[in-house]
């Protein structure tokens, strides 16, 4: 079995190279066969940051709020205001090995339905266990 595999590889690389070869006659260009290098580091930035724009943190949690309450917050307030109310996606709070952390990720459909509800949580008070939670928009690298 050990010998067979170097023979497949010499194979799959002659292969290669003979596609190569036929594509570079045909005026075209064969950089890879992977489809994730496909993307260039430009374009997978972009996506990157298309995403964090979507996206608001939400901090300043009490300590006693678990991760169903953190949503049941964000919800509440989503569900109040009619012109955030359908684009909300979800909210992960993350969190340590030892408690939950001291912030949750809010993700909505759009960028603006983003910014609304920061403005929202800065004028309608997101609350949890009594305690006021702050929100603000996701900083893109």
């Amino acid at each position: 079995m050990k010998q067979n595999k170097p023979r497949q590889t010499d194979k799959i690389r002659k292969d290669l190279l003979a596609l190569q070869a036929l594509i570079h006659t045909q005026g075209g260009r064969l950089n890879t066969i992977d489809p994730r290098s496909a993307h260039t580091k430009d374009q997978v930035q972009k996506q990157e940051q298309l995403e964090a724009s979507k996206q608001a943190i939400v901090s300043s949690w009490p300590d006693s709020a678990g991760p169903a309450d953190r949503t049941q917050a964000v919800e509440q307030l989503v569900n109040r205001h009619d012109n955030v109310k359908g684009k909300y996606a979800s909210t992960t709070t993350l969190r340590t090995k030892q408690r939950w952390s001291q912030f949750s990720i809010a993700e909505f459909l759009t960028k603006e339905a983003r910014n609304e509800f920061v403005e929202l949580v800065g004028k309608d008070a997101l609350i949890c266990h009594e305690q006021i939670a702050v929100g603000r928009a996701q900083i893109l690298k």
